[in-house]
């Protein structure tokens, strides 16, 4: 069988012992061999050609392509036929990886991008560095094992958009690699990466390809490290959304982690002693002997900055064995067992060193899914220490290593959990988990931590429910939702009703509940997340000019009562007030929103919402409002004194137009109340964030909304009278109800006579 099936390939062929159909597919027994002990294949260029070359042989020969002796390829197909085994189905695959390949990804017309070659395992992006408009990098991941073989999965994303000046300048420093200084080299790289704001997912990629070639230089000086490391900095201060795209996509964090450890490693290799600060992280690694034989360094404590909390200018402290606690104040600190140290120490043959990389907050590192039960918390950004010792990965320490990390919130914290972060969890995306570490208490203003192991250290901490940030809550959204319904109504009426688009009354409700129903939509979108900067602020603002504007328009409305009992004016003697009313409500608060927006500085985004934008412009907005209320209320007392106070005989339009408008009017009056009473309940929920408050302002909203459409809809007409006018297919000119002032008033007069 084995001269029948492999003697095409060339001599000695016994890599395949035996080929046997399974239930499961094609059992292929083979002996395995290596070039040089412990040496893997590579991902040389010689070594990818030759493999590859091999591959496409054997694909070739099965399917009739390269053979050369004809009896050899029948005696193949009679054999593999008598097993029920199809040759034109059987599929070879590389253990090493994906080799290169084109494919088409979806665009208009279709793009062919190049794909390079990946190891199992590895993301990709294609050789034309393209992107979607929204900056989403197109990738691809080589997936399988070993034991399946190496298969290209489905691309991601799309190449619509070519790169950008910063991408092909950072992909042109790629390709040039090795052809000039290093330090020239690191110095341009530095400088591409301070440009963090504007860094996409395929820069963050093709920087991570770059700086995992540079951290197995051996040649890398103290000088070439620094500035590997700023181009870490300087990936901490990228934009949030880009950075969480890329740990989702190109594994981000994992391979961060690995470029940190190839760094170590080698710094132990040869003996050199690291120390960098830079604004988000702080690297240190120390020989643990020490001049006294029987001193040890055993831990490493990350002293407090005179910065804030800028780690630029950040000093540690060496702790030696019998060390409890810090000489001097810090943000965080780590004992390994004094046993762990002494052992490495006799085992090694190069100097054992002690290694700490420490992260100002977890921004590099993803979200820990899983770790916390009550999913409604909100997690605190915390520090995250990197802690390694030479000599490899230390598992199931009889003695735990002891992290502390400060406490640096006031708020009330409820079951801090420890945890790791483990490359094994997820599609090598890595993950946090618990195993192995547990919460040692709150021990002299720090958390302690105790794990079995050394890896990267971080504590959990998370805010209680009624210290979370702003939610608007179930009841606001359903009041919100039949308050949106109740006023759309009002407006749809307005504009299919010629008679009520020709009042005075009418057109004031529309404008308001217009207003209104703006805001309501605003404030039902409010906790969406938004991709634009100034998102939250323009939400903010608009939100409140609808405010002042329906308020605006409560004003005109007591004004037109006013003027109707005091004045005994009807509107129609008026020119344009329904014009001139327009410019003042709409008008006005146009002017009050661009002065608080000019005189203050607010916060565009928000971590969850929009609501500490929102906060800020409500404060500001607080003085104008309460400005337009207390002038409404006094049009309104006004008008009281006037209804009440003086005599009936003076309204010139009529007894029974004169108890009309009265009724009106107290209805006018009642629906001012029911919108004060919703902007207060509105006002202090969002101000004291209790949940009662919500319910009373869901409440209290939909009231308003109501009464506004019930008072729309019954003021002048029947509303069923006018869906019965409106089924009339043929109107006369005598079904047109006429509502001039002057014919009520001449009727009326009539009337008074008789």
């Amino acid at each position: 069988m084995q001269n029948i099936l492999f003697a095409f390939l060339p001599l000695p062929n016994t890599y395949v012992t035996d080929v046997r159909p399974k239930e499961k597919g094609l059992e292929v027994r083979f002996y395995l061999y290596v070039r040089q002990v412990l040496l893997p294949r590579g991902h040389s260029e010689n070594e990818l050609v030759e493999d590859r070359n091999q591959l496409e042989y054997v694909e070739d020969y099965l399917n009739n392509e390269t053979v050369t002796d004809e009896q050899l390829y029948t005696q193949i197909l009679e054999w593999t036929a008598f097993r029920g085994i199809d040759i034109k189905k059987i599929v070879l695959r590389s253990t090493l990886g994906c080799y290169e390949e084109a494919s088409l990804v979806p665009a208009e017309p279709p793009v062919e991008i190049h794909w390079p070659f990946a190891r199992i395992g590895e993301v990709v992006i294609p050789d034309e560095s393209c992107s979607l408009e929204s900056g989403l990098a197109a990738t691809r991941t080589c997936t399988g094992s070993f034991y399946r073989g190496a298969t290209w999965g489905s691309p991601s994303g799309k190449c619509s958009v070519s790169p950008n000046n910063l991408t092909l300048e950072i992909k042109h420093l790629y390709d040039r690699y090795g052809a000039e200084d290093q330090s020239k080299y690191l110095t341009k790289l530095k400088d591409l990466a301070q440009n963090s704001q504007e860094l996409s997912v395929t820069d963050m990629h093709i920087v991570l390809n770059i700086l995992k070639m540079l951290a197995v230089e051996p040649e890398l000086y103290q000088k070439g490290l620094d500035s590997m490391f700023s181009v870490i900095d300087s990936l901490a201060e990228a934009n949030t959304t880009e950075l969480m795209t890329a740990k989702n996509t190109i594994h981000l964090t994992y391979r961060l982690l690995n470029v940190i450890d190839k760094v170590m490693r080698l710094a132990t290799e040869e003996n050199k002693e690291i120390i960098i600060s830079k604004k988000h992280l702080l690297v240190d690694t120390k020989n643990t002997k020490v001049t006294n034989k029987e001193d040890h360094v055993i831990g490493i404590s990350v002293l407090s900055s005179t910065k804030g909390k800028s780690l630029k200018d950040g000093s540690i402290e060496f702790l030696l064995n019998g060390t409890k606690y810090p000489q001097r104040e810090s943000i965080a600190y780590f004992l390994l067992p004094p046993e762990l140290v002494l052992k490495r120490e006799s085992d090694l043959l190069l100097p054992c060193q002690i290694n700490m990389v420490f992260f100002k907050e977890w921004i590099l590192f993803p979200e820990p899914k899983g770790i916390l039960v009550k999913r409604n918390y909100r997690i605190l950004p915390t520090p995250v220490m990197y802690a390694a010792l030479s000599g490899g990965p230390a598992w199931n320490l009889s003695e735990p290593v002891q992290i502390f990390f400060r406490k640096m919130f006031n708020e009330k914290i409820e079951n801090p959990v420890c945890v790791h972060f483990d490359p094994l969890i997820g599609d090598s995306e890595g993950g946090w988990s618990t195993e192995g570490c547990e919460f040692g208490g709150l021990k002299n203003g720090f958390y302690n931590c105790r794990c079995h192991h050394l890896s990267i250290f971080a504590v959990i901490l998370s805010k209680r429910p009624d210290s979370m940030p702003y939610k608007l809550g179930t009841s606001i959204y359903v009041g919100c939702g039949v308050s949106i319904l109740a006023l759309s109504m009002v407006v749809v009426l307005y504009i299919i009703s010629k008679v009520w688009r020709c009042t005075v009354d009418h057109s004031i409700l529309f404008c308001m509940s217009l207003s209104f129903l703006c805001f309501l939509i605003l404030l039902f979108i409010s906790e969406m997340r938004f991709l634009w900067k100034s998102s939250c602020l323009l939400l903010g603002l608009l939100s409140h000019y609808m405010i002042l504007v329906t308020f605006s328009w409560l004003l005109v409305q007591a004004i037109l009562y006013r003027l109707r009992f005091a004045k005994k004016t009807d509107v129609a003697e008026i020119p344009h007030f329904i014009l001139k009313s327009a410019i003042f409500a709409w008008g006005l608060p146009v002017i009050i929103i661009i002065i608080i927006w000019l005189v203050k500085e607010y916060y565009f985004y928000g971590e969850d919402s929009c609501w500490r934008t929102v906060y800020e412009v409500s404060k500001a907005t607080l003085i104008p409002i309460v400005t337009l209320l207390l002038m409404t209320l006094c049009v309104i007392l006004c008008a009281v004194y006037d209804v009440t106070c003086r005599f009936k005989k003076d309204f010139l339009i009529g007894v029974s137009t004169y108890n009309d408008t009265v009724i009106k009017f107290r209805v006018a009056a009642t629906i001012y109340l029911f919108f004060v009473m919703s902007w207060l309940f509105g006002f202090f929920a969002l101000h004291q964030r209790t949940q009662e408050l919500r319910i009373l302002f869901s409440i209290s909203i939909t009231l308003t909304a109501y009464y506004v459409t019930l008072f729309f809809i019954f003021h002048e007409i029947s509303f069923w009278d006018m869906c019965r006018n409106l089924k009339r297919k043929n109107k006369s000119p005598s079904d047109v109800v006429s509502y001039d002032a002057k014919y009520y008033k001449s009727t009326e007069d009539q009337k008074n006579k008789e």
